[in-house]
This record gives C-alpha cells, sequence and structure tokens, in this order.
C-alpha cells in the first residue's frame, strides 16, 4: 500500500477504499498511525515517562468505536440475506479503513498553547476538533457506502446516529462544571468555554437523536446492501510493504522525537499533582517555589478536587494549599496564581445552613483567616456580599462561632483592598 493511497482515501477515493479494505497488511499501517496518534494527543499533555498507557488510549477507542459503529450496522442489516462468512470477515477491513484515519488526529498535535493565550487556545482546540470529528463523519460513511454498495445518506444517517449517541455521553462524562455555568456561577473564561461547548453538544444531540433514529430506522426497514470487498470487481492488492508502511512507522518516531520538548514540564506537573493530590501541601509549594513558571505547561493549572454542589467552598482543597502558604511564602508568581484562583471562587461559595455541617463551618473558619491574612482575597470576597447577607438571615442559631464569622466575613467585604502581611505565620490548629 502505498502513502498516495492513504491520503487519497482521506479524501473520500473510492477505489483507495477499497484497496484499503482489500489490503490485510493495511491493519498493521493503521495500527502504527493510531498509536503515532495518541502521541501526537499527549505528547505535551500526560507524563508519558510513567504513565505511557495514555498512548493507547487511541489505540483502545478507536478498537471500540469502529466495533461499536460495525455493530450498529449488522444490526441494521440482521434481517436481511447475508452471508455470515462474509460478515464475519468483514469487520477487519471496516478496521483498516477507520484506522486509516488516523492521521487526521495529527492535528491535535499543533502546540496552540506555546503561542496563543488560554482562551484563545482553548477556542482553537474545539474548532480543530470539530473540523476532525465532522471530516471523520463524513468519511467513514462515505467508507460504508463504497464498501456495502449502498447509497451515501444511507450510511450516514447510521453513522450519525452512532456519533450523535457518542457525544451525548462524552458531554455528560467530560470533567467541566457544566452545572456551574448553568447556574451563573462564575467560572475562568477556558472552563466556561468547555462548559457551554459540552451543554450545546449534548443539547444538540438530544434535539437531533430523533432524526437519526428515525432515518435509521427507515433505512434498516427497506435497506439491502452488498459487500464490496467480496466481489471480484476489486483487484488484489500487493503483499509487499508500501510507503504507507514506512510513513506509519515515521509517524512513530517523529512523535517520540516531539517528547523531550515537552516531557521535563509534563513530569515537573505530575510531581506536584501527585503531592497534592497526597496531601503534602508543603512539599508541592515549595516544588513550585523551586521552579520557574516557564518550567511548567503552558497556561497549566492545578487540578483540585472541584465540588459542583451543596453549600461550601467550591474547591475546598484550595483552601488547604492557602493554608499552607500562610506558613511557607512561595514564590511569588506560585502565590499570585492561587490568589487569583482563590478570588475567582470566593464568591461561589454558598453558606446558607452551615451550622449543620461541620466541613463547611471548618471552612468558614479558614476562609476569615485566610482573607485576614491575604489581603487580596478581599476583592473575590465583596462579590459574595450577597451569599453572606443570606447566610446571616438564614439563622445559624445554635453555632455562635458560625454566626461570628459571618459577621467578620460581611465586614471585610466592606475594608479597603489592602495588601497581604508578607511575614509568615505560624498556622492554627
Amino acid at each position: 500500500m502505498q502513502i498516495g493511497t492513504m491520503l487519497r482515501l482521506l479524501c473520500g477515493s473510492r477505489s483507495s477504499i477499497l484497496a484499503i479494505a482489500s489490503d490485510q497488511r493495511a491493519l498493521v499501517a493503521g495500527f502504527l498511525f493510531v498509536c503515532s496518534a495518541g502521541l501526537a494527543r499527549e505528547y505535551d499533555g500526560e507524563d508519558l515517562l510513567h504513565e505511557p498507557w495514555h498512548v493507547l488510549i487511541p489505540l483502545g477507542a478507536s478498537t471500540l468505536a469502529a466495533f461499536a459503529l460495525w455493530t450498529v450496522v449488522r444490526s441494521a442489516v440482521a434481517r436481511r440475506q447475508i452471508q455470515s462468512y462474509a460478515w464475519l470477515g468483514s469487520f477487519p477491513a471496516f478496521l483498516s479503513v477507520f484506522w486509516m484515519t488516523a492521521p487526521l488526529a495529527w492535528l491535535y498535535a499543533i502546540p496552540y498553547e506555546r503561542v496563543l493565550s488560554a482562551e484563545f487556545a482553548t477556542l482553537v482546540n474545539l474548532w480543530t476538533l470539530a473540523i476532525v470529528s465532522i471530516w471523520r463523519v463524513l468519511l467513514i460513511s462515505r467508507a460504508l457506502a463504497v464498501l456495502m454498495k449502498c447509497r451515501f445518506v444511507e450510511s450516514f444517517f447510521l453513522v450519525m446516529l452512532f456519533a450523535d449517541l457518542l457525544a451525548i455521553v462524552a458531554s455528560n462524562m467530560l470533567p467541566v462544571p457544566v452545572m456551574a455555568m448553568m447556574g451563573g456561577i462564575r467560572l475562568s473564561t477556558a472552563d466556561a468555554m468547555l462548559a457551554n461547548t459540552a451543554f450545546m453538544v449534548f443539547t444538540l444531540g438530544m434535539i437531533t437523536l430523533p432524526v437519526w433514529l428515525i432515518g435509521s430506522i427507515g433505512v434498516a426497514a427497506r435497506w439491502c446492501p452488498g459487500w464490496a470487498t467480496a466481489d471480484r470487481d476489486v483487484d488484489a492488492i500487493s503483499s509487499r510493504w508500501g510507503s504507507a508502511h514506512f510513513a506509519a512507522g515515521g509517524s512513530i518516531i517523529l512523535g517520540l522525537c516531539l517528547l523531550p520538548f515537552a516531557q521535563p514540564e509534563q513530569q515537573l506537573r505530575r510531581e506536584v499533582q501527585q503531592e497534592i493530590d497526597q496531601g503534602r501541601y508543603a512539599a508541592a509549594l515549595a516544588t513550585m517555589s523551586a521552579h520557574d513558571v516557564s518550567e511548567f505547561p503552558p497556561h497549566w493549572e492545578l487540578s483540585l478536587q472541584r465540588k459542583h454542589f451543596g453549600f461550601g467552598f467550591a474547591e475546598p482543597q484550595l483552601l488547604d494549599i492557602l493554608e499552607a502558604m500562610m506558613v511557607e511564602s512561595p514564590a511569588p508568581w506560585v502565590r499570585q496564581m492561587l490568589l487569583d484562583r482563590a478570588i475567582m471562587h470566593l464568591h461561589r461559595g454558598r453558606w446558607g445552613n452551615v451550622s449543620h455541617s461541620e466541613r463547611v463551618r471548618r471552612e468558614l473558619a479558614l476562609i476569615v483567616r485566610l482573607v485576614e491574612h491575604f489581603g487580596e482575597l478581599q476583592t473575590g470576597l465583596a462579590n459574595a456580599r450577597r451569599a453572606i447577607e443570606y447566610a446571616m438571615n438564614d439563622d445559624p442559631g445554635e453555632c455562635p462561632e458560625t454566626a461570628e464569622n459571618l459577621r467578620k466575613l460581611l465586614e471585610l467585604t466592606a475594608v479597603p483592598v489592602a495588601t497581604s502581611q508578607p511575614v509568615a505565620v505560624t498556622s492554627k490548629k
């Protein structure tokens, strides 16, 4: 198989689709391309030295997706009189074509974050994802139409039914604060963009699902497909290794060559994240302070436990880190990053009925200490004044300490913003 065959496949060429489906060695090239796509996706996103399994995620995901789509197609012709041996042997041919679309994923390797702002890089990445997704849907629809000798619109309905269900599930599984966005809670621009996109994908998917479902039922009711690779109108492909196989191997080498440029910062990110996850906040602050911000991934943020529902602070783990920062006095960039994040989240807290939760009462007392220590936090606290007033009117009742902390926070919202104390203090137990 030649590289020109692969490139023409990406443009929907009928002869290339049939050629790849008829070439048993296309599976090898497809396998290598999918693995290289894993490198392209994760070379600047995960620590592949300690967690190399991330590279194999696209391989597993694409195999499962191809099998699931093939199951949908097989179900649509379950009642048709098609030779069983042709169907049993046809999935590897379809998988070859499916895997050979993997080079499109190399568009994800473009390091937008290194040249664009966090918000614009997120936008461009989302548009890249949209383009690749639409391209693949049209390409797989075309491939099925060619392989099964049916009309494009018939295969398109089946592919869109599968893609729509997959998009609905994926949008619900994404770790983005969709409910926070729907509730009007302030998010960072990048987070808000992701949340808004996930919500739009889910909504559009639910609206169009009946269209694809009804259309697919109509296709299944009258569909009489064949299987092109079982016919004699397709010449056998030469068994020699072609330029496409060497290109697939070269894509793996190219992916490996990218690792030295991005992996050191990913290893440093993972080290800090592990310390945070283990509750070793002082060690995490020390590790970050020992390095310059440029040594970390572009636009990097700590991954913290996030709470979208219930009372209290949206990211309670951040409060523990700030408490450690009262003692450790980290590097200026670390301090600024954490304080900016706390300011953004302070007004998200909901303090009603706080007397009924020991955890929320602890968070409230800690926030009082943090705001008194870090004057910059008063900026975020001012946005939370209405929530604090609501909590005070909710009558904490049996907890005088909570009432006193709410009163202190309300007073601090009226205090002019001051610079934080530069001297470290001993943390209170």
